[in-house]
């Protein structure tokens, strides 16, 4: 357990020295559609309020006298989204402190500093992975399941989709549920390694750090389940044809409006191409129309393989091999696809990427919290001090602007 001691004039030298870094900001772009959508800060306190009309007050007949006594407002909905704190934290140990020197020479400082920027664009990084990761996602946290083939009482964690182990990293401590949001089982596991074969090694049995584990479990982060992510294009949208209630708004009354198009193609055997070019259709058919589609490089592969050729060649010049851009067209539109690791395989979503927009209370990018401060702690009982730096973020999650109907802004696809 870590007991505060008492806090140094370095915490000042290190906001000013490392606060707004660009490159830490940088990271952001690694996520095509994180860096795509629009991201607003300062929107407000405790809850950020979004009406939408989503049906227009029509009444037709041959009196207008009559008729004019019977108009009514148009119907609109409310959307209430609260905070989330997203948050990364940072700790060095007691060895860059002693290098620094107690007088903090200007040589010593600057090894210092070093350490702490190494050791925070590592922490950033995988911050901005995670707001790319829930972005896709509906706010329970869920990164993975727990393929039936994994065998409980063994280290290896074999995940249903070989390629959610992109979602996570070594040494991440994860918490399993039953059910997709529902309530974290008792313990907790550690990752020790991710392979790259499609499986988790926790640095013990399974079932050792989490008694009632089961296949199927659903995986989160510690302390990110149930409702603790903001929400995104999964909540908006979800892949079932139950809409329910979301952000107090009872979606059953106008699901095709208030919730996002939805296209199962599994249900209709169509290839991936055809459940793409099914879904543009229909989103245009329920008034929307896409700008900008998203899938899992996996998918994007597969789509790019429909076509009659890859290869390209210019004349005299150079043999080259793929793609630089890869566009679908149906029914007049041409919608360019973007591969996006953050995607869930098996999933496509169409998007009018000019109505969505990621809001947060205060600014859109990571920034250390300056309301926990920075300071000196002895950690465990060997008596070295560390330096802990916690960043964060409060997003309200994906809103959907000039109150359009989501209905007519996002379109997921179930490809397979």
């Amino acid at each position: 357990m870590a007991t505060p001691l008492t806090p140094t004039d370095i915490g000042g030298l290190l906001q000013r020295a490392y606060a707004g870094d660009p490159n830490v900001q940088a990271l952001f772009s690694k996520f095509p559609l994180w860096e795509m959508i629009s991201k607003v800060g300062n929107s407000g306190g405790e809850s950020f309020n979004m009406t939408c009309l989503y049906q227009a007050a029509v009444r037709v007949g041959s009196d207008p006298a009559s008729i004019y006594g019977l108009i009514q407002r148009a119907p609109a909905a409310q959307f209430q989204l609260t905070p989330k704190r997203q948050y990364g934290y940072s700790s060095i140990d007691g060895m860059a402190m002693v290098q620094a020197g107690t007088g903090m020479e200007k040589k010593a400082l600057a090894s210092f500093i070093n350490v702490c920027h190494a050791e925070n664009v590592a922490v950033t990084k995988t911050m901005a992975k995670l707001h790319a990761l829930y972005l896709t996602r509906g706010g329970t946290g869920t990164l993975g399941n727990i393929d039936p083939t994994t065998t409980i009482g063994t280290a290896i964690l074999i995940l249903s989709r070989a390629s959610d182990q992109y979602n996570f990293e070594e040494g991440q401590t994860l918490q399993l549920s039953a059910t997709d949001g529902g309530v974290a089982r008792a313990g907790s596991l550690i990752i020790n390694s991710v392979p790259g074969n499609g499986t988790l090694v926790m640095s013990g049995n399974i079932t050792a750090g989490v008694a009632a584990a089961a296949v199927n479990d659903f995986i989160v982060l510690i302390g990110e389940g149930q409702t603790q992510t903001f929400p995104g294009l999964k909540s908006w949208c979800p892949f079932s044809s139950a809409k329910g209630t979301f952000g107090g708004v009872d979606r059953t009354v106008a699901p095709r409006k208030l919730a996002g198009f939805y296209v199962d193609a599994s249900v209709e055997g169509l290839t991936i191409d055809a459940a793409i070019s099914a879904g543009l259709n229909r989103f245009k058919a329920n008034e929307g129309e896409a700008s900008h589609g998203y899938l899992n490089p996996l998918d994007f592969e597969a789509l790019a393989q429909t076509g009659a050729t890859n290869v390209v060649v210019d004349q005299g010049g150079e043999r080259e091999f793929g793609f630089k851009a890869l566009s679908v067209v149906s029914d007049g539109s041409k919608v360019r696809m973007y591969e996006d690791s953050t995607v869930v395989q098996g999933e496509c979503w169409l998007l009018k990427l000019d109505q969505l927009e990621m809001r947060f209370v205060g600014k859109a990018e990571i920034a250390i919290d300056d309301r926990d401060g920075l300071t000196l702690r002895k950690v465990g009982t060997n008596g070295a001090d560390s330096w802990e730096m916690t960043f964060s973020t409060y997003p309200y999650g994906l809103c959907i602007k000039n109150g359009m109907a989501p209905g007519r802004v996002i379109c997921g696809v179930k490809l397979y």
